[in-house]
């Protein structure tokens, strides 16, 4: 068994794509060691790989033929585009080669993937997401735009204090 987290990192998504995403990633498998592996377009990947000190980093590229663009539709995303990295990447779960799924692209995409591929946790209509907060002490566990409003769809994730695991 592996005691090391396998996270599959979207590698495209974001603003800035791999620029950001995989120095970010190398950084965070460095720093709490982790294995990522890192999906998207292998030569744009391994453009910014060349760019960085990998030494004892821990990592694989999955190699994902399309992209998801911020103006699509997340279920035009989940049945027109089968390879896209955000795709990729929670089969990767779903098969049991990753832990989790990390993505900073689009987010109801990210949401619709993981919900219609991995599945919700038990007791839960939709997959967890979540961001860090930039000035607080804790983030709620679900982030991005939700049709469900109101305290009672809120309060069905957990808060997460920063430097603590996880509770539900």
């Amino acid at each position: 068994m592996n005691a090391r987290p396998i996270i599959a990192v979207d590698a495209m998504g974001g603003d800035f794509g791999p620029s950001v995403v995989v120095p970010g990633a190398i950084d965070a498998a460095r720093l709490h060691d982790l294995h990522v592996l890192l999906v998207g377009d292998t030569p744009k990947v391994e453009a910014e790989l060349a760019k960085l000190d990998l030494a004892n980093v821990h990592f694989d590229i999955v190699q994902a033929d399309d992209v998801v663009h911020m103006n699509e539709k997340p279920s035009d995303i989940l049945r027109r585009k089968k390879n896209a990295s955000i795709q990729v990447a929670c089969r990767l779960v779903k098969d049991g080669k990753a832990d989790a799924v990390v993505s900073a692209g689009h987010s109801g995409a990210t949401v619709a993937c993981g919900m219609f591929i991995m599945g919700s946790a038990a007791g839960r209509r939709t997959p967890g997401a979540g961001c860090p907060a930039a000035h607080g002490k804790e983030s709620r566990g679900r982030a991005g735009r939700r049709r469900q409003r109101g305290l009672p769809a809120l309060s069905s994730f957990p808060v997460r204090p920063h430097g603590r695991r996880l509770r539900a």
